[in-house]
Order: C-alpha cells, then sequence, then structure tokens
C-alpha cells in the first residue's frame, strides 16, 4: 500500500491494517523457515509495509506529517527544531552568515583588545629616560633672505 492510500484512512483501520499485516509477516516467516517459499522477496515487501504503517501511525497520533500545517509560529518552532519541518534554505544560510560574522567580530574584537592592553603594558613598562640636552634641537628661527633690489637700467 502506497502511504498516500494509507493516509486516507483513520488511525482505528491504520492500526486493524497494521495488525493484519503483522500477523501475515510472522505466517510468512514461519512458512519460510519450514520449508523454503516461493517468493521470499514478499517479506522484504510485507516487513517495509509494516513500517510504513507505524510511521504513519505514529504521524497521525503526534499532529505530524505533510497534512500537519503548524498553526502559530510557536508550532512551527517546535515542528523545526524537532526536525518535522525544515527552515527555508535561505533562512538556513542567513543563520549561519550571521553566526559566521558574530563570531568573527568578536574575535577581531578579542584580539584588538589584547593589542591594546599589550601596546598599554609595553608603555607602562619602558624607563622614560629624559633626552640629554645635545640631543635637543633648536627652536627653528625665521630668517629673512636679503636679496638687492634689481635697477632697471637702460642703455
Amino acid at each position: 500500500m502506497k502511504a498516500s492510500e494509507i493516509r486516507q484512512h483513520s488511525s482505528e483501520e491504520i492500526k486493524d491494517l497494521l495488525k493484519e499485516q503483522e500477523a501475515l509477516l510472522a505466517n510468512l516467516k514461519y512458512n519460510h523457515a519450514l520449508s523454503p517459499i516461493e517468493n521470499p522477496a514478499r517479506i522484504t515487501a510485507i516487513r517495509k509495509t509494516v513500517a510504513r504503517f507505524k510511521t504513519l501511525l505514529h504521524e497521525k497520533e503526534h499532529g505530524l506529517g505533510l497534512n500537519a500545517k503548524p498553526r502559530t509560529r510557536a508550532e512551527k518552532r517546535k515542528q523545526i527544531e524537532l526536525g518535522v519541518k525544515r527552515q527555508p534554505l535561505k533562512v538556513r544560510i542567513a543563520a549561519a552568515n550571521r553566526v559566521a560574522a558574530k563570531a568573527a567580530q568578536k574575535a577581531a574584537d578579542v584580539k584588538q583588545a589584547e593589542h591594546k592592553a599589550a601596546a598599554a603594558d609595553r608603555r607602562a613598562s619602558a624607563p622614560k629616560a629624559e633626552k640629554p640636552a645635545s640631543a635637543k634641537k633648536p627652536a627653528a628661527k625665521a630668517v629673512a633672505a636679503k636679496t638687492p633690489a634689481k635697477k632697471n637700467s637702460t642703455k
């Protein structure tokens, strides 16, 4: 049975069908143990059908699955947290980029703080020595260069 066909049944009908399939599976396994059955792949198919019934029954009982749409944002968040639904790809990428940017900014802030602290330590631990008098530069004086005035000579 396909999942779409199973979803059309109620929870009670699915439970009844599940019991029938489990009984059929147990019977096939018993017969196969006694003598090989004609089509052993049928055991695998029925086992998968039983699993499908159990999965869809769980979805119906817990309000999950394709038909369950969240009515509130809280329900949607809960479905995303439980892994039932995934956020759209754009939202997931944007969230990952925000986290990465925040981590990079925090690392840069820490590095800058460490750099400032190291510089302050170097300044505090360095002895302050005055420069000798010979090393000091004299104040620059403005010297106006006098140039002789040009005479107009006509010859």
